[in-house]
């Protein structure tokens, strides 16, 4: 597969094969606003369901690693309003995922 075959429908792509894909075929298609989308609410689900991010693994694990510190916060902060569920139940497995940037994550909400 080549990286225009990948960005024609990176979701469709990483459900097929499951990757891995190169970090740079990852980051341009962090820019689909499609992928983007589908990604967070995946995610998110995750957190919604169990609190934590068990079903999101793979993206816990792909993330980091082309994520800037404002892809990570803006992901932090839309799992923090969306899902329903306190900061608490997963926070720590955010920070440990994205250590890179947990220093610049918001305090946690009372």
């Amino acid at each position: 597969m080549t990286k225009k075959e990948f960005l024609k429908d990176p979701s469709g792509s990483i459900l097929r094969s499951g990757g891995p894909f190169p970090v740079d075929w990852m980051r341009s298609a962090w820019q689909d606003a499609q992928f983007k989308q589908n990604v967070t609410l995946a995610v998110t689900r995750s957190v919604c369901k169990n609190g934590d991010f068990v079903v999101a693994d793979f993206w816990l694990r792909t993330l980091p690693e082309f994520f800037s510190a404002t892809d990570t916060i803006e992901l932090y902060e839309y799992i923090r309003d969306q899902s329903g569920r306190s900061e608490e139940e997963w926070r720590a497995g955010f920070e440990r995922a994205f250590f890179g940037h947990a220093s610049a994550l918001p305090p946690a909400q009372a």
